[in-house]
C-alpha cells in the first residue's frame, strides 16, 4: 500500500527466460537521458511525468499495457484492489515481468523510500494475465538495477498514475491484493 498523493509507475518487461527466485539487491541509482540540445517540449506522458529518467530509461513500447491513462489522477478508493492486467504477445514461451513502484515514497517532498515496490509479478506467460505469474516481494528496490540483474533489457510497456486524497490535496495509495 502507498500513501495518498503519490506517483505510481507500472512497468512491463519481456523476460529473457524465467526469472526464478528473486533475491534482495541493494541499488545505486539511475542515470539521466536528457539532451542539452533538445528545445521542444516533450509530449509523452511518461516523460512529462518524469517516469522516463527518474525510474526508467527511454524505450520503445512493443506490447499493450492498458490499465489507466498515463498521468491520470485516481482516488485511493479507486486503487484498493489489484487491477486486472492482461499481457500481450502471441507465444506462451515468452515470459514477462510486471512491477509497480512508487518513486516518491513516502511523499514527493521526502522521497526517502524512493522506488518503494508495491507489486512484482514474474514469469507471466504471454497472452495470459498476472494470475499465471509468481508474485514476489523485495526491499530496497531499484527498477534499473532489477532489470540489469535479471537481464530484462528495456521495458516493453509502462503506465503511471497519481493518487490524491479523497478530500483535499496530496497523499498516495497503493494497490492491495
Amino acid at each position: 500500500m502507498a500513501g495518498a498523493g503519490d506517483l505510481h509507475n507500472l512497468s512491463g518487461y519481456r523476460s529473457p527466460d524465467r526469472i526464478g527466485p528473486v533475491a534482495d539487491q541493494r541499488s545505486a541509482g539511475g542515470r539521466c537521458n536528457l539532451s542539452a540540445f533538445t528545445h521542444t517540449m516533450p509530449t509523452d506522458p511518461l516523460v512529462v511525468g518524469r517516469v522516463i529518467d527518474d525510474v526508467l530509461d527511454d524505450f520503445t513500447k512493443s506490447i499493450s499495457l492498458r490499465l489507466v491513462n498515463n498521468g491520470c489522477e485516481l482516488k485511493p478508493s479507486q486503487v484498493l484492489n489489484q487491477p486486472r492486467v492482461d499481457i500481450g504477445g502471441d507465444d506462451l514461451r515468452h515470459f514477462y515481468t510486471l512491477l509497480m513502484v512508487d518513486p516518491e515514497a513516502p511523499s514527493p517532498s521526502n522521497p526517502s523510500q524512493r522506488e518503494y515496490l508495491h507489486w512484482l509479478v514474474i514469469d507471466i506467460p504471454a497472452t495470459t494475465g498476472v494470475g499465471f505469474g509468481k508474485q514476489c516481494t523485495r526491499q530496497n528496490f531499484n527498477t534499473r538495477d532489477f532489470a540489469q540483474i535479471y537481464n530484462l533489457g528495456l521495458p516493453v510497456a509502462a503506465v503511471y498514475f497519481n493518487t490524491k486524497k479523497e478530500s483535499g490535496p496530496g497523499g498516495r495509495t497503493a494497490i492491495r491484493r
